[in-house]
């Protein structure tokens, strides 16, 4: 994805502490939460993946944790960090259909597992599961679907 899709979403924090695995952000609205996925944007416009795993207040400042997931490449898949977003990096909101894109696999040839953030849905590769495979749910969650 583009920095040119990014114009609906909004700065939500900064990073102030970076590694290739977990990254310190001053919150900047109110509308964060634990388990959300984030976008952060260095300035050179590299664009990684995260998820807050912990809030915490600091002197009346509110911070959080977020495990780095990966780095976005220019198709908006998911890869390994090269190196870890910069500190005051931007921290913002995935637009729509983002994280859905980046974690799973084709739509048009994957199976759909569920959804995994705000009603997006989750394939996965029918080469992962050529084997052996579980689906467990509970009665009427559309096992045989």
């Amino acid at each position: 994805m583009g920095l040119a899709g990014l114009n609906e979403t909004k700065t939500i924090g900064r990073i102030q502490q970076s590694s290739t695995h977990e990254l310190i952000f001053q919150v900047l609205d109110d509308s964060v939460v634990e388990d959300d996925y984030v976008l952060i944007v260095d300035e050179k416009g590299t664009q990684f993946l995260g998820i807050i795993t912990q809030l915490i207040h600091v002197q009346k400042v509110q911070k959080g944790k977020i495990r780095l997931l990966g780095m976005l490449d220019v198709d908006g898949r998911l890869s390994r960090c090269k190196s870890p977003p910069s500190v005051d990096s931007q921290l913002m909101q995935p637009p729509r259909g983002l994280v859905s894109a980046a974690l799973s696999y084709k739509a048009t040839d994957g199976i759909c597992l569920g959804e995994i953030a705000e009603g997006e849905p989750f394939y996965l590769s029918p080469q992962i599961i050529s084997r052996h495979t579980l689906v467990a749910a509970t009665t009427g969650a559309g096992k045989s679907y």
